[in-house]
């Protein structure tokens, strides 16, 4: 931890509302591993349960993620005017309004889409269709590049 006055509730809530403001960014998430609590059973006492869960977003245990298309070292230096504690920039393929725009895109026109959703930890869509046989993810892979969306089909070609 940096600094401690900066590592508390409030000031996580700012640096990821911040985030969300700076060019380029592309997605932030909490990573709750570094504290010891990550992995305790729930057990059946409902107030035990109820304090391993609050616990798990001690801001003094988590570290705070955010990807970016712009400056990594720029982006990092703004959230650390507002947070204290752990903290992981790095760098995206495409920004989350990127991947909410090609979202949009395909949702608007695919008739047999069944669920569609950006995917802001790997910069990639997740698309789920009645069934691919291996066409919608050529023409996705050739319109948006391979691996920037990932087709799966809900109805298995038979052999």
């Amino acid at each position: 931890m940096l600094d401690p006055a900066l590592t508390t509730e409030e000031s996580m809530e700012e640096v990821l509302m911040l985030a969300e403001t700076l060019a380029g960014y592309a997605g932030a998430w909490l990573d709750q591993s570094p504290n010891p609590l990550n992995n305790a059973p729930l057990g059946e006492d409902d107030d035990e349960n109820l304090r391993i869960e609050l616990s798990m977003n001690d801001p003094e245990l988590l570290i705070i993620n955010v990807k970016t298309t712009g400056d990594v070292a720029r982006t990092e230096s703004a959230l650390r005017d507002r947070w204290g504690g752990m903290l992981c920039v790095s760098a995206a393929e495409r920004s989350e309004s990127e991947l909410r725009g090609i979202v949009e895109k395909i949702t608007a026109e695919r008739s047999d889409l069944l669920s569609s959703w950006p995917d802001t930890t790997t910069s990639t869509i997740h698309v789920e269709v009645i069934f691919d046989n291996g066409s919608i993810q050529q023409d996705l892979d050739e319109r948006y590049g391979v691996g920037a969306v990932q087709v799966s089909s809900a109805l298995l070609a038979w052999p």
